[in-house]
């Protein structure tokens, strides 16, 4: 006999006890519900009595980006610092949601990633650019595992490098008329 595929609902007798167990799934990879009964014919007469569909999720991936983002970070508060959600939201409203926060989670393809992260890189550093990548990557990757889509389409683009303009220390001169200018201050060291 085939095996049943993982939570793909059904009806079995539980060995340990003789009882029945009927599993509902939800259409979205899950079990909507279970319902136990003594006799094989009470447990699918109340199958056939439970709505199929109670789940008030959007269909895998018709959900656009914007509104989903916000469903994700608000999913993050319990387990991110606030400061870090409130730099999340910032770099979604300001740099993502923007630029692809209406294309469709299943529509969603490399090259819009690629081209929101060319926008944002015109006006902001590439730290900036760096962080819209990887907040976008991290929400798409949690999409893959909520089954909303096959993959994660942020991972396909290069992350951008950020390249750091290098340090000018101060002469010595430049450093001497600094102690000198701060000699009354109360925080001078020397």
């Amino acid at each position: 006999m085939a095996r049943r595929k993982y939570r793909a609902g059904g009806l079995h007798q539980r060995t340990s006890d003789g009882r029945w167990i009927g599993s509902i799934p939800d259409g979205h990879g899950g079990v909507l519900r279970y319902v136990t009964g003594t006799n094989k014919e009470d447990v699918e007469r109340r199958m056939r009595q439970v709505p199929r569909s109670t789940t008030s999720r959007p269909a895998a991936g018709r959900e656009q980006l914007g509104p989903y983002l916000a469903r994700w970070l608000e999913s993050r508060r319990t387990v991110l610092a606030p400061r870090t959600v409130a730099g999340y939201a910032s770099v979604i409203e300001h740099h993502i949601t923007p630029v692809i926060g209406r294309i469709a989670l299943r529509d969603l393809e490399p090259v819009d990633v690629q081209e929101m992260l060319a926008v944002v890189a015109k006006g902001h550093a590439g730290q900036t650019v760096k962080h819209c990548r990887n907040i976008l990557s991290a929400a798409l990757r949690q999409a893959v595992a909520w089954q909303l889509v096959p993959g994660n389409v942020a991972r396909a683009v290069e992350a951008p490098t950020v390249r750091r303009k290098p340090l000018q220390p101060l002469h010595l001169a430049q450093v001497q008329a600094f102690l000198d200018a701060t000699a009354d201050d109360p925080r001078h060291a020397f």
